[in-house]
């Protein structure tokens, strides 16, 4: 197994879950050399702001980048939920108020 040394990431990236989305590959990095964070929709919740913290205090790390992708499913199915047992996540509270205020000025800049 190849692992760095140490970890000293020049930059922290907030990324989608997605697995067509490497941040290590999209940037041509090695080992070490990013702090990745990744969560479905890229959404900068308390952990991943915890996160950032972390890298940038005890990591040294000095550029923060946040990306994002075209048809997200994380972002289509807060817009688009489909009926299931999946939906009383939603409905319980833990992840979807945050999409409720941020979806008017998500709506509005036309990213759904």
């Amino acid at each position: 197994m190849i692992y760095a040394p140490a970890c000293r990431p020049f930059a922290v990236i907030l990324s989608c879950s997605d697995s067509r989305v490497p941040p290590d590959v999209l940037f041509d990095q090695g080992i070490g050399d990013l702090f990745v964070i990744r969560v479905a929709g890229n959404v900068a919740t308390a952990d991943a702001l915890g996160s950032i913290e972390y890298a940038v205090d005890h990591l040294d790390a000095k550029l923060i980048v946040v990306t994002g992708h075209r048809r997200c499913g994380a972002v289509q199915a807060v817009f688009c939920p489909r009926p299931g047992p999946h939906n009383g996540i939603w409905q319980r509270g833990r992840t979807f108020p945050t999409w409720r205020r941020w979806s008017p000025r998500i709506s509005a800049a036309g990213l759904a």
